[in-house]
């Protein structure tokens, strides 16, 4: 593949999204933790209490994994340790015994509720940096730029000799 000077300054202009994208995370990350510290709990504990309250119904743990960007095994060790303090409870549907869905108990949601409490000054403020329409539209528009990333089947046509190498015969 060529490279052209557009394809090259679109990619110098997704790693510059990325590292904005990084640093408004690492900030409301770190929100996260510190709100969850009066429970004693990490911010990707309260980021799997929250996935949890969003489902209602459950939510399988494989599914944590993928929304949290952590490994299976990770969340194995989150939810032991939020079942054994008893704010969430695992069960298996009927459907597929293989699967463990997660959910969270009475206690679990009063937790979650009280650290939302804390931690929504500092949620909210980067979006009060914005109108609630711009923040609609960046909303929609990552939605559309991760599932376009998502779509492509090699992100990265990275090959893995040394350029030297690359097209000898």
């Amino acid at each position: 593949m060529e490279k052209t000077p557009q394809l090259l300054e679109s990619a110098a202009t997704c790693l510059e999204l990325l590292d904005q994208l990084n640093q408004l995370t690492r900030s409301l990350r770190a929100c996260l933790a510190d709100a969850g510290k009066s429970h004693s709990l990490t911010g990707t504990e309260v980021q799997l209490l929250y996935r949890c309250a969003s489902t209602p119904d459950g939510i399988a743990q494989r599914e944590l994994a993928a929304a949290l960007a952590i490994s299976p095994a990770q969340v194995s060790g989150l939810v032991e340790r939020l079942r054994s303090r008893a704010l969430i409870v695992g069960h298996r549907p009927a459907e597929d015994r293989r699967r463990q869905v997660w959910k969270l108990t009475g206690r679990g949601g009063e937790v979650f509720q009280e650290v939302m409490a804390g931690v929504a000054p500092g949620l909210a403020a980067p979006l009060a940096a914005a109108s609630p329409s711009a923040v609609a539209q960046l909303s929609q528009l990552v939605q559309q730029m991760s599932a376009a990333a998502q779509a492509v089947a090699a992100p990265c046509d990275v090959r893995r000799e040394p350029s030297h190498q690359r097209g000898a015969a």
